[in-house]
């Protein structure tokens, strides 16, 4: 969940919302369960996903622009007026990082070489390192997270 007025977007992978021929999935079968570790659902249970935004640069070439915002289906399960994001927390969020920057990794990898991760997609694990500058994008080298592990948190220290 980022930080935003409307209180229920959150930023995703673009690759992870399209089909090997670029074709988007339906909706249907997209949701998001914050807390979910270990194969249960989070506190605030299944929220849907009801709309997706992704650059037009990215559905052109996979490899630009891998982002996406996923706006929820959230309603306050006390009948309240609250957003996913009160409950939740939210995140500032930023695109060019910078180089040499401390970096925590959060996600749901199945396989990869995380240390001290049971990388079965289904256990929550974490990773910490620095970010390098590559040709065209910040990366992370001589780890490799796992497949499902591109949508996950990346969090970074920034002063306000």
């Amino acid at each position: 969940v980022i930080n935003t007025d409307n209180g229920n977007i959150g930023l995703i992978a673009a690759h992870c919302l399209v089909d090997e021929d670029g074709n988007q999935y339906n909706l249907s079968y997209l949701a998001f369960s914050p807390g979910y570790d270990n194969g249960i659902w989070g506190p605030l249970g299944l929220i849907r996903i009801v709309n997706t935004a992704l650059p037009f640069t990215h559905l052109v070439n996979p490899y630009e622009a891998d982002y996406a915002l996923a706006r929820f289906a959230f309603r306050d399960p006390h009948g309240g007026r609250k957003t996913l994001q009160d409950y939740t927390g939210a995140l500032g969020w930023m695109f060019n990082i910078g180089n040499g920057e401390p970096t925590s990794f959060f996600g749901y990898p199945k396989g990869g070489d995380m240390e001290n991760c049971a990388r079965d997609a289904k256990h929550l694990c974490k990773w910490q390192g620095i970010t390098e500058k590559l040709e065209n994008n910040y990366g992370i080298r001589n780890i490799k997270f796992g497949h499902g592990a591109s949508g996950g948190l990346n969090i970074i220290q920034r002063q306000s």
